[in-house]
């Protein structure tokens, strides 16, 4: 058995395919209506929308997808008396999330090229680089989710993810704002800083980054902590009670 493509047809019925679907249709439409509304900058309303509502889907897929998952005992029990380890689901349930969000991140690639690449190459190039930090963002978060879940139950673990996205995505202005001395500075790297996946504002502003290394190091950070929850939930899973 398949268990991450039997766990993307368990969660993704046809209800869910066709609502997909339809908020694609809205965000290609979206793109390709305001494509020719400048604003201090050309095209930046049209990337700004387009890039503002593919990161909502990201970041709205873990919850949907791990909750309908992690709350699905049933689902597990009858896999578990198949003979398939704790750790075998576990791994499953996340390989499976990850497949979704990937499948997602190439459709929104092939949206941006369409209204982006016939007007300027290296635009869908950067929005793409930003695109796939987003799509480990929402692995992220939905690792942080399923963590919680384990430990807190769900909807306590929903409400928390909340919180801890909203400050990790502003972590630059609390940051600011408290005045912490340098020798301070770990603690806005142990703390979940989504922040650092998004170059929205330095890539809609015209600013000259570094896109590539940028992203590099972002994936550094995303694979280091990953790598601590993913561990952390093996351990709770394979001692919860199911």
């Amino acid at each position: 058995m398949n268990l991450p493509l039997f766990f993307i047809k368990a969660v993704f019925g046809l209800k869910t395919k066709i609502s997909l679907l339809l908020i694609f249709i809205v965000i290609l439409l979206s793109a390709l209506l305001t494509v020719q509304i400048n604003i201090s900058l050309p095209y930046k309303f049209s990337q700004d929308l387009t890039l503002m509502l593919e990161s909502f889907v990201f970041h709205l897929i873990p919850f949907f997808t791990a909750f309908s998952l992690i709350t699905n005992r049933h689902l597990q029990i009858f896999i578990l008396s198949n003979g398939v380890s704790r750790n075998r689901l576990i791994v499953a349930f996340v390989l499976s999330i990850c497949l979704a969000i990937f499948a997602i991140f190439c459709i929104f690639v092939v949206i941006n090229f369409i209204v982006f690449s016939l007007i300027q190459n290296s635009m869908w190039m950067s929005l793409s680089i930003q695109l796939f930090l987003f799509a480990l963002s929402s692995i992220f978060l939905a690792l942080i989710f399923i963590l919680l879940a384990l430990n807190f139950g769900y909807f306590s673990a929903l409400i928390y993810s909340i919180v801890i996205f909203t400050s990790g995505s502003s972590l630059q202005t609390i940051k600011s704002s408290i005045d912490l001395p340098p020798s301070f500075d770990f603690l806005f790297y142990l703390y979940p800083n989504f922040e650092f996946f998004n170059m929205l504002g330095a890539l809609t502003s015209g600013a000259n980054f570094d896109f590539i290394n940028i992203a590099l190091w972002v994936i550094f950070y995303f694979i280091l902590y990953s790598s601590i929850i993913f561990v952390f939930i093996i351990k709770k899973f394979n001692t919860k009670i199911l």
